[in-house]
């Protein structure tokens, strides 16, 4: 007798195993694109968030407002401020600017001065998920040949360090903006307060918003040993001005884009090198001060009536680098 069975059995665990297989291949074909769309999106918003926020600084001069006035002099109103904005505004009422991409120094430093909550709020640096407020990380800086720009001692870059295993997204624009204010004077321009000699005379009025920088170029050289010597008050006291804490001396070599910090006891002139001396602020107050600026071996024109510092300072403008970094 033959025993036979052709009914179709499964095992068990095969039964088991395709059902986990199965259901794991649905839940990667489901969860898997939506991963990497969600990853997609998040960096397109931080891409947009960083774009937006590059260009109203470079292009919007801000906006301040209260019960009785506005404008967009916001720096000079803190505490109404409604929106931060850099750009330079000969009309504070104009609501925008007519100089977009050239940045008003005075609004800079005062971005600094804002508290992280408020400089957020202004410039949209969050997202609402699920009725929370999510901030954002950001870095915000003007650099010049990739270093922070430096005004009135105060470097410029603002928020966290820029993290390097975190995806971050960056907007650069490349705008102008003046890191110091200064009068240039050629050497001929400037008289010697007697005859002969080889110093001359400037006049500074205090008080003064920024640091005294003066400029001096086109040397008449006289001899082998051109040099800077020091600076004088001689007017309304008599005092020397103390290197390295009132004032502080460059040298530009011409052809160079940069200004070198040195000192008189190393600085030798050509005649076609520019001095610059940086004069801190806080020095001039109600008062019209004479400057002795003292040289060795050169020819100064006699005269009696000094130039006016305040009469040709000017801002003095270079290209610089806005680069905002947004990450969550």
């Amino acid at each position: 007798m033959r025993c036979s069975d052709e009914e179709g059995q499964i095992a068990i665990d095969f039964l088991f195993g395709m059902s986990f297989f199965v259901i794991a291949l649905l839940f990667t074909v489901q969860f898997v694109p939506t991963l990497f769309l969600s990853a997609s999106e998040s960096q397109e918003d931080l891409g947009i968030v960083s774009h937006r926020t590059a260009s109203i600084l470079a292009e919007d001069p801000g906006w301040w407002s209260n019960s009785t006035h506005k404008g967009t002099d916001w720096e000079a109103n803190i505490n109404s401020t409604q929106r931060v904005g850099l750009a330079e505004d000969s009309n504070p009422l104009s609501r925008q600017t007519d100089t977009p991409n050239l940045l008003n120094t005075t609004k800079v430093l005062k971005m600094t001065e804002l508290d992280e909550g408020s400089l957020t709020t202004m410039l949209g640096l969050y997202e609402n998920l699920n009725g929370a407020r999510i901030n954002y990380s950001y870095n915000i800086t003007i650099a010049r040949s990739g270093t922070p720009l430096v005004i009135d001692a105060q470097e410029i870059a603002i928020g966290e360090p820029i993290p390097e295993k975190t995806a971050v997204l960056r907007t650069k624009r490349i705008v102008m903006v003046s890191s110091l204010t200064a009068a240039t004077f050629d050497f001929d321009e400037l008289p010697a307060p007697t005859a002969p000699n080889e110093k001359v005379i400037i006049n500074v009025t205090g008080p003064i918003e920024s640091n005294a920088v003066i400029q001096i170029t086109n040397f008449n050289i006289s001899g082998p040993n051109p040099k800077f010597v020091g600076i004088t008050e001689i007017a309304p006291t008599n005092a020397p001005l103390n290197e390295g804490t009132d004032f502080t001396i460059y040298k530009n070599v011409q052809g160079s884009p940069d200004y070198i910090a040195t000192s008189s006891s190393s600085l030798t002139l050509n005649a076609t090198d520019t001095l610059r001396l940086d004069i801190r602020k806080d020095y001039f107050t109600n008062n019209t001060y004479t400057l002795e600026i003292n040289f060795n071996q050169m020819d100064v024109t006699y005269g009696t009536i000094p130039p006016s510092y305040n009469d040709r300072a000017s801002q003095v403008f270079k290209p610089a680098d806005l680069e905002v970094s947004i990450w969550k």
